[in-house]
């Protein structure tokens, strides 16, 4: 469409292009059509002929060498360049336009993903082929395979219909003036409906007793490309990368992760993704401990909520991969509910759970899927410390599990002291209270302490008459996380309601000895705060405590939403 000025009786438009691309051999007629009102219709005939079906090769002249983001700093991208069709890696020198030199034993890495996988890769000259091994990975470069034999052309064949990463070595040094990917089509691209399918598996000839993966020194917002470990894009064509976790005002960096969001500003992308982190092959038979640790973080959650993280164990015996899902929420202590920008640190013991049977092989993998991909979904997960096998792992002790609080309205409590006690820690412990609505009640003096641990202050105010409870969740990485409860009562109420961080009709009621609560549950349970079993039963509206000794205690009610938690006072 034109737009015509009367003013200077002039039509306003950039130049129609018109573009020839088919997908197969043969002969392509259309026509162009260009109307106006009152106008004759101008057809112009348009004619495109294909011996051969072009393919949409992505060529690399090396026409200059870029300036790159200037996040990308640091050790892990050093040798790294930006060129025609994005970054590669390079120890040797980039002398001019089309001319590279590669030094002997070097690697020319591209570090992009060719989603639908590579049909052929060519250098140019030929001579620098025969210098040259070519290597592929579907993995995200945990595993690499060769190819050694280039055709007189110089082109090595690959011939991979999935995300793809490719490299060239070169055994001696070598002259290159361009480098020529040629793709797959999206209609060729590989799909697996199971990761057993899409897994390589025998990929490691030696299983790991211990693994301790830290995700640190890596290339920021780029794939994850750790040897022996398979990164996955089962869907669409986002895998997992590595990330810096900044602090809030984005100063320091705090964690460095491995990271999976499928969010890509400004792009609709209406495709399923699903992407796989897997780690190297492990055994279970020569591992001193059977201790799995990892930490978790999410955020960004979207509201239709329809995303999917899972976590697995898949064993392998006799060739067959065989997946089985653990559910991690399992894992969290009662009474406490992760948040976005919530760290948990996960301690499994693999030999304690049930229904989980392992020979010797197998891996530690993590899922994730979206119905959408695009701007329009936006949550993700990062992951860190993946570790297993380990037989120093972290411990914590505190001289305090339970914290109380008698208080009138409007008047500030005096702070209580909490001693936190470590061994063999390597990270800061951390204090996060859950749910974090009660941040404007219970106030702590510290929320991070260093390795060898410390005291805290926790305080409280609250202008209302309610009872209030909490939890402070103290962690640190690869120990068994540890509860303390808060709980805040005005002295003018014998009996009131909990307020928690789900204020809504399920909560519970205490009189005398009889607690009443307004709405359906399928099974109730009453602990004592050490965590023993004191009362359990079905769905009553009022249940009778007079067999209940303590005066604090903790409730947990099976809905269909699942478990909720109250801690309660008589």
């Amino acid at each position: 469409q034109y737009y015509y000025a009367t003013s200077s009786g002039k039509l306003y438009h950039r130049p129609v292009k018109v573009t020839f691309a088919p997908r197969k051999a043969g002969v392509y007629e259309a026509e162009l059509r260009v109307s106006s009102v009152l106008a004759d219709t101008l057809v112009i005939k348009l004619k495109g002929v294909s011996e051969a079906a072009t393919s949409a090769d992505l060529v690399e002249n090396f026409t200059d060498n870029r300036a790159m983001d200037g996040r990308f700093t640091g050790d892990a991208w050093k040798g790294y360049h930006k060129f025609d069709l994005g970054y590669w890696k390079l120890n040797g020198k980039w002398n001019s336009k089309s001319n590279v030199t590669l030094a002997a034993k070097d690697t020319l890495y591209y570090d992009e993903l060719v989603a639908n996988g590579v049909n052929t890769l060519q250098l140019s000259p030929v001579s620098s082929a025969a210098k040259c091994t070519a290597e592929y990975s579907i993995d995200g470069g945990g595993h690499w395979k060769s190819l050694t034999v280039g055709d007189a052309d110089g082109k090595y064949v690959v011939g991979t219909h999935r995300p793809t990463l490719v490299r060239f070595v070169s055994s001696e040094s070598v002259e290159v003036q361009r480098v020529t990917i040629s793709p797959n089509t999206v209609d060729e691209r590989e799909t697996f409906d199971k990761i057993e399918e899409a897994m390589l598996k025998d990929a490691d000839s030696k299983p790991l007793a211990v693994l301790n993966e830290t995700f640190s020194d890596l290339r920021h917002t780029r794939i994850l490309g750790l040897k022996g470990w398979q990164n996955l894009t089962i869907r669409g064509e986002r895998p997992f990368y590595a990330w810096q976790q900044k602090n809030a005002d984005q100063s320091v960096v705090e964690n460095e992760v491995a990271q999976i969001s499928f969010l890509k500003y400004g792009v609709e992308d209406r495709r399923e993704h699903e992407s796989w982190l897997i780690s190297p092959t492990l055994s279970y038979k020569n591992a001193k401990s059977k201790d799995l640790t990892f930490s978790l973080m999410y955020r960004n959650q979207t509201t239709n909520g329809e995303e999917l993280f899972g976590f697995y164990i898949i064993t392998e015996k006799d060739g067959k991969a065989t997946p089985y899902f653990l559910d991690i929420s399992q894992y969290v202590p009662a009474g406490v509910k992760l948040e976005p920008d919530m760290w948990f640190d996960y301690r499994i013991d693999l030999s304690k759970v049930e229904g989980l049977a392992i020979d010797d092989k197998f891996h530690v993998a993590f899922s994730y899927y979206s119905p959408v991909g695009g701007n329009a979904t936006s949550l993700n997960f990062m992951i860190d410390d993946v570790t297993f096998g380990r037989t120093d792992l972290p411990e914590l002790s505190v001289d305090n599990d339970f914290i109380q609080f008698v208080f009138r309205p409007g008047q500030e409590m005096t702070p209580q002291p909490l001693n936190i006690y470590s061994d063999r820690t390597t990270a800061p412990v951390t204090i996060t209270l859950a749910p974090s609505a009660q941040k404007k009640y219970f106030k702590l003096s510290h929320e991070k302490l260093p390795l060898e641990g410390g005291s805290i202050a926790v305080g409280f105010k609250s202008n209302d008459s309610k009872t209030h409870a909490a939890a402070l969740l103290v962690q640190t990485r690869g120990a068994e996380p540890i509860i303390v409860k808060l709980l805040a009562q005005p002295i003018t109420a014998g009996i009131s309601n909990v307020a928690g961080g789900d204020e809504d009709v399920l909560l519970p009621v205490v009189s005398g000895s009889e607690l009443t609560i307004n709405d359906k549950y399928q099974a109730y349970q009453l602990f004592s705060t050490d965590g023993s079993l004191l009362q359990q039963g079905g769905y009553q509206q009022r249940i009778d405590l007079s067999g209940v000794q303590p005066k604090v205690f903790v409730l947990k009610l099976n809905t269909d939403k699942g478990v909720r938690s109250f801690t309660l006072k008589r």
